[in-house]
């Protein structure tokens, strides 16, 4: 029900065309609900039509985001994102955020919070966000308790958010370290422990 800035014809619709046009990489589409998405997909679309030269290939080497995944993306998008080799940030809070949604828009959206496990399945890379995460004053909670919300489904109140779309610790730390370094462009550099990359480690 939130305005979406991203309307057809929009100044910022046409802004995100010109910008794929000109070959940038668009990521971290800002957004809660899964309409915004859909938009960003007619747009890839519309410029591969528009410009032949700029294929579907060259489309999914930008690896183009989107972020926060609150009340989407939903099911039948999904085979249209690995098509468009598209990447997901995902915040695992959400569980806690999005619950009051739920009633609203029908149980059945439960399954479009952070729905990590059918991205996976559908060959589409999630990665953690850790918005919302105190990590400066060390007030919140660890980045590793703050993944437990992928694994366990649960929010703060207890409740369970679609567990069908639970993953497994090695997915959720893949998620925030290997997955999160690629989403980045930087997988040559960080995300995983291996000769010739950044090694950040404080050992108190």
């Amino acid at each position: 029900q939130e305005k979406c800035i991203l309307q057809p014809g929009s100044p910022y619709a046409k802004a995100v065309y010109t910008a794929f046009r000109s070959r940038y990489r668009y990521t971290v589409n800002h957004a809660y609900g899964d309409l915004g998405l859909d938009h960003v997909m007619d747009i890839m679309e519309q410029v591969m039509k528009d410009n032949p030269d700029i294929t579907l290939d060259f489309m999914k080497s930008m690896r183009i985001s989107s972020d926060h995944c609150g009340l989407y993306p939903r099911p039948s998008q999904m085979p249209r994102m690995a098509k468009l080799g598209m990447m997901f940030s995902c915040n695992a809070m959400f569980v806690n955020r999005s619950a009051p949604w739920i009633p609203v828009y029908g149980q059945d959206k439960a399954a479009w919070v952070a729905p990590m496990a059918s991205m996976i399945k559908h060959g589409i890379m999630p990665t953690a966000e850790f918005e919302g995460l105190n990590l400066i004053s060390g007030a919140g909670a660890t980045p590793m308790a703050f993944l437990a919300h992928f694994i366990t489904r649960k929010n703060d109140r207890g409740e369970m958010i679609a567990p069908s779309e639970a993953i497994d610790r090695v997915s959720a730390l893949k998620a925030a370290t290997i997955w999160a370094a690629y989403f980045t462009m930087r997988e040559k550099q960080i995300g995983s422990l291996e000769q010739g990359k950044l090694a950040d480690f404080q050992v108190l």
